[in-house]
């Protein structure tokens, strides 16, 4: 049986586009008007730096294990798939065990368990690092409600390690034909409305705040509705976007509108993430203590000087701290 691509659904071809890599993705979409428009693929720039430089030294017992280091940013709703693109290499001599990792869990499973991947399915698995250094580049396409880690082993056993820099990661997105998304992102980010480097730089959770990217929302949606409502929208906030060269149509602003959102939802787990690091530390002792984390953050103790779970937390700073 035989299928005319062009008939089918918009959906149907964006689905189809999952199973390509992003540059085979876009390939497609330009071999005609039609596939383009329907594809529409367009990539969120500039790219994130998620790590610039992480030197990991192989646990003597336990260095073959994996062990988890971050969480994969979801930038927007439309992702076709993310790219992640690093340098790397192990020790340089002897036996090569250095290996990287994605997983994906479900967003509504809670682990219980603390072996390799705590559940987790495997997406990545990569060859075994070299010993020279080279690029590396990780394509995947994320499920909607599943979160993606990035796991490391440096290998056991004495004498391993790993070397990974310039970390940056590609989201590719379907975006329409005039390029909304891709565009209202580069505005975004140009007058820092939306910063996602700062879910990576080890800020206090106070710096995750949503309530001004949730005002900003509220406005988007209040000029939609005024031009979906063939109103005249607010002179006074249509002028403050547009000198900052912010476009006020229906187009962009629900592309605004979806970018703000997902910013918002990355902030609301990176505040969560950082109580839950607070939480595992508190009853570690000397360097890992929670009074080294409190020292290194102190705007984090004073934006949650009223939380029960962190004063009970410092005030039971270790032993070794003293």
């Amino acid at each position: 049986m035989c299928y005319d691509l062009l008939t089918i659904p918009p959906e149907i071809k964006q689905k189809i586009a999952t199973f390509l890599c992003p540059h085979d993705a876009v390939q497609v979409g330009l071999t005609c008007v039609a596939l383009r428009q329907s594809l529409s693929l367009s990539s969120l720039d500039p790219p994130l730096l998620l790590f610039a430089r992480m030197d990991r030294v192989g646990d003597f017992e336990h260095g073959d294990y994996p062990v988890r280091a971050f969480r994969f940013p979801i930038l927007n709703r439309r992702v076709h798939s993310l790219s992640l693109g690093l340098r790397w290499r192990d020790q340089g001599w002897g036996n090569r065990k250095g290996q990287v990792f994605v997983t994906a869990i479900s967003a509504s499973t809670v682990s219980q368990r603390r072996d390799a991947f705590e559940d987790g399915r495997i997406v990545f698995e990569s060859d075994i690092a070299p010993h020279e250094q080279s690029a590396l580049r990780i394509n995947f396409v994320p499920i909607d409600s599943d979160i993606y880690y990035f796991w490391y082993k440096a290998g056991g056993g004495g004498g391993h390690s790993l070397h990974l820099s310039d970390g940056n990661l590609r989201t590719v997105i379907f975006d329409d034909e005039h390029q909304t998304i891709a565009q209202s992102y580069r505005n975004l980010t140009r007058i820092g409305v939306i910063n996602p480097a700062l879910l990576f730089e080890n800020a206090p959770p106070a710096q995750t705040q949503t309530f001004f990217p949730c005002l900003l929302v509220r406005i988007f949606q209040l000029l939609r509705h005024q031009l979906e409502q063939k109103r005249t929208p607010d002179e006074e906030l249509v002028t403050y976007l547009q000198e900052h060269e912010i476009a006020v149509n229906q187009r962009s602003l629900s592309a605004l509108e979806g970018l703000v959102q997902a910013d918002i939802e990355e902030r609301e787990i990176r505040r969560h993430e950082g109580m839950d690091q607070v939480r595992n530390h508190a009853h570690i002792p000397t360097i890992f203590g929670l009074g080294r984390i409190l020292l290194a953050n102190p705007e984090f103790l004073v934006a949650n000087a009223q939380n029960p779970d962190v004063l009970q937390a410092a005030n039971q700073i270790d032993e070794g701290e003293h």
